[in-house]
């Protein structure tokens, strides 16, 4: 036990209790328990502190008890021993054990608090992965397509500057078409009458 015990033994319970008022009064001391010693109506104040704030608290408690005809003995204990501290200051021993245990549990929520962060910075940092695999794919599937929609479009351009070079090819006439048979037809027929003559003659 680091801190100093004061103990301030007074007989009666009204007694006690101005004693421990006057003495958390008058130092920076913190009261253990106003202990029943179950026998002529003894009652022990305790408080615990640093040796000087204990040693003035002790000094007012007994005043308390000197004028009120009703003070039995009183002591301060400057270094107690750890045993000391579990057998007569249970209730300053269950209060370091409750904070302890408030500790702990603030120290557990904290790493919770922190697991949980850790997770979903993990999944954030996941679903921005898989954004940008998605957009990669994205990216490498309309490559091929704007390849094909380039090499067609210049194909159509080929295409089209070809149909403009060739000569356009002039369309026949339907009166020519007719005269030039006609004029096929007369030479035959002419041919044909010569050939006649011919033959009439050799004959």
């Amino acid at each position: 036990m680091r801190q100093a015990l004061g103990l301030v033994e007074i007989q009666g319970l009204c007694t006690a209790v101005v004693a421990a008022d006057a003495m958390l009064k008058s130092a920076n001391v913190a009261l253990v328990e106003i202990e029943n010693a179950r026998g002529s109506g003894y009652i022990t104040v305790k408080v615990v502190g640093d040796v000087g704030a204990v040693t003035a608290a002790v000094n007012v408690g007994k005043q308390v008890g000197v004028d009120n005809q009703k003070l039995i003995s009183y002591k301060v204990i400057a270094r107690p021993a750890d045993p000391i501290e579990t057998t007569f200051c249970k209730p300053l021993v269950e209060a370091k054990k409750q904070e302890e245990v408030a500790k702990a549990e603030e120290a557990r929520k904290k790493a919770e608090a922190e697991r949980k962060a850790e997770e979903t910075r993990k999944k954030a940092e996941e679903a921005r992965k898989k954004a940008e695999a998605v957009r990669s794919k994205t990216k490498e599937a309309a490559k091929p397509t704007a390849k094909l929609s380039s090499k067609t479009t210049l194909k159509s351009a080929k295409e089209s500057a070809e149909e403009t070079a060739k000569p356009e090819s002039k369309p026949t006439e339907p009166g020519k078409t007719e005269k030039k048979a006609s004029e096929q037809k007369d030479i035959e027929k002419k041919d044909s009458e010569k050939r006649t003559r011919r033959a009439d003659d050799i004959m």
